[in-house]
């Protein structure tokens, strides 16, 4: 009879559910202080060698046409209708390409989360001009300022085949 806080936690590009599971040891925290967590998996990418989320960068599952934030937005839905979810308390979170992915769903159905955090990510720049929902979501970054991958102030990712983002404080 307890509803209970939901987190959903994104895997990188290239990654999978069972490899963000084991990296954010969430398990043992969920277990501990009673919420339930989620690993979804994204698009399954040749190219990459693992999965990938359609966050609308340009990425492998954008380019498929893959309709990430309806997966998500279906999951959720289920999850509430199987669980005792307590629909002010949904989470979402992601590292990388799933920060990336956490921060397109705070735009695009903004309304279902209470906070997100992105780790190893910033926002994509189409991704912050495609961004106009009224509603703030509260957010944590998790960012390096050397990290070789995300440039901190912004500009072009190593990964060619994405668009350029936005600077960490700016997003």
């Amino acid at each position: 009879n307890t509803d209970f806080p939901l987190v959903i936690m994104l895997h990188g590009g290239g990654g999978d559910k069972n490899v963000i599971q084991a990296f954010s040891q969430l398990n043992p925290v969920a277990n501990a202080l009673g919420y339930i967590a989620v690993y979804p998996q994204g698009y399954e990418s040749v190219a990459i060698g693992g999965f990938s989320w359609a966050d609308g960068r340009g990425t492998t599952a954008d380019n498929a046409g893959i309709d990430d934030v309806g997966f998500i937005q279906s999951l959720i839905n289920q999850l509430k209708s199987d669980y005792n979810i307590d629909g002010q308390r949904v989470y979402i979170a992601g590292f990388s390409n799933g920060g990336f992915m956490a921060q397109t769903l705070t735009c695009e159905i903004p309304e279902e989360f209470a906070a997100a955090a992105a780790l190893g990510s910033s926002l994509g720049v189409q991704q912050a001009a495609d961004c106009t929902t009224d509603e703030a979501t509260p957010m944590m970054y998790v960012v390096g300022t050397a990290d070789p991958e995300i440039p901190y102030n912004g500009g072009t990712m190593t990964n060619p085949n994405v668009e350029p983002i936005i600077g960490v404080e700016a997003a």
